[in-house]
């Protein structure tokens, strides 16, 4: 095998601190491939906390701007500082597993709920009334309670998602 390092993606340090990291990828229809990767606002929390996204055209060499991800109707949403996973499934859907919180997120927290989507493929961005929650901090469970080291895949004999979750 042969391999190439591609051009680095790196986050604006006026918009997320400690860089962008842990990556997942997918191929869009066009061939194009999207990349998710987690921000923070560690050190500045007042800043909107995200999801970022890039793009490459030509398999992986070079990459847009990371921007934050958002819905297909362009509006942002607030995720903590955490891994996700783009899922494609035999039945040529692309979905996302991560954290999506209703309110900014205090740097890493909090990693609940944990939610799935579907992306569309054409834009690469997350379909807003496909969003469904898988699991969510239960009454009495402390408010550090983590939903986000996971990994999921897709049953070959049926097709159903299986998501491996420890409830930490």
């Amino acid at each position: 095998l042969s391999w190439t390092c591609s051009e680095r993606v790196v986050g604006d340090p006026e918009r997320t601190t400690r860089g962008l990291i842990e990556p997942t990828i997918a191929e869009l229809n066009d061939g194009s491939i999207l990349m998710v990767m987690r921000g923070s606002n560690d050190a500045v929390p007042e800043w909107p906390a995200h999801k970022w996204m890039s793009l490459s055209k030509d398999g992986g060499d070079t990459w847009t701007k990371a921007e934050p991800w958002t819905y297909e109707d362009g509006d942002a949403f607030y995720s903590p500082s955490a891994g996700s996973q783009l899922l494609p499934l035999s039945n040529g859907k692309l979905y996302w597993i991560g954290n999506i919180c209703e309110e900014n997120p205090r740097r890493n927290r909090p990693r609940y709920p944990i939610i799935i989507g579907e992306v569309d493929q054409d834009s690469g961005q997350l379909i807003r009334e496909s969003v469904t929650t898988l699991d969510d901090r239960q009454s009495g469970e402390s408010e550090r309670m983590t939903l986000s080291n996971f990994h999921a895949r897709e049953d070959r004999e049926n097709g159903n998602i299986l998501v491996f979750l420890p409830r930490f």
